[in-house]
Formats: structure tokens, C-alpha cells, sequence
């Protein structure tokens, strides 16, 4: 994975070593295993990795679906947009991400509801391709090495 560390890539080694598997095999059988989505319902895609996040008395919630092809995210995106309004409601939150990641390509289409939500995610990502409800962001690949952490520092910064 794009987000593991070298102790990361050492372990595994090791214990693929130790289980006698081909590494990469493992772990394009894993991604793509994890990547189909047709079985699944839209709650089940957007609750299987949501967490909620908070900071004074705001509160957003980021949902990361990863995959192996653009192919597949754009089918995910088509059935999840008009959820993100629903998803605010029921997890109580100002604002909701989704983080439809591709692995191969190590980019994410960010999309995002929420009042403010696309001039935060400008702000934070210094995007200019953004659409009213997503944006493509190159490298982007870590809810919480690089997603959160850019979130706070624009949200701190709009607070103050």
C-alpha cells in the first residue's frame, strides 16, 4: 500500500517469507477482493471505514473506499453522491468526506457535502479543479497522514 511504512514493507516480507506466499499476489488479491462492491449496498460502502472527527464544536466525517481502477471508484461515486446529505443527518456531522481512493494511480476524487465543504477542501488542498462536490487530488492516498491533518490546520485557521 502507497501508506505503509519501510518497518511496514520489512514485516511483510518476513512473514511472507514465513507463510511461503508471493507478496504481490497477496496483495493485489487483497485490494481487489476489497474492491468489489457490487454485493454491497451504498450504507455498507460508506459505513465500512467512516470515522467522525472534531474540533470545537464542528464536526466531519470521512468515509475511504479504495480500489484497484478509476473504472471501479467512478461506478462507487454514481451510487453514494446523493447519500452525503442522509450521512450528515444520521451521523450528526457538518460535513461529510468521501475519500474514493485509487490505489494504482495514488490519487483520490475527494467528495465532499457539507456548508463551506468545497472552500475548505480549496483551501485546504489548494485546489483549483474543484466542482461543487468533489475534486481530484493527486498523491492523496492517508486519511490521517494527509487528509486530517490539512483539514485541521484550514479549519483551526478558519476558526480563529
Amino acid at each position: 500500500s502507497p501508506t505503509c511504512t519501510e518497518l511496514d514493507v520489512q514485516a511483510a516480507r518476513a512473514l511472507a517469507r514465513i507463510a511461503d506466499v508471493n507478496i504481490e499476489v497477496l496483495a493485489n488479491d487483497m485490494f481487489e477482493a476489497g474492491s468489489n462492491f457490487e454485493n454491497k449496498t451504498e450504507e455498507e460502502i460508506l459505513n465500512q471505514d467512516f470515522k467522525i472527527f472534531r474540533l470545537n464544536d464542528m464536526s466531519f466525517g470521512v468515509a475511504q473506499v479504495s480500489a484497484m481502477s478509476q473504472t471501479e471508484l467512478d461506478k462507487v461515486y454514481a451510487r453514494i453522491k446523493h447519500m452525503l446529505p442522509a450521512i450528515m443527518i444520521t451521523k450528526k456531522v457538518d460535513i461529510v468526506l468521501v475519500m474514493l481512493t485509487d490505489i494504482m494511480s495514488e490519487s483520490t476524487t475527494l467528495v465532499y457535502c457539507g456548508e463551506d465543504a468545497e472552500i475548505i477542501v480549496k483551501d485546504a488542498f489548494s485546489c483549483i479543479n474543484a466542482t461543487e462536490d468533489s475534486v481530484v487530488i493527486k498523491g492523496l492516498v492517508s486519511r490521517k497522514k494527509q487528509l486530517i491533518p490539512a483539514l485541521m490546520k484550514t479549519l483551526t485557521e478558519r476558526l480563529n
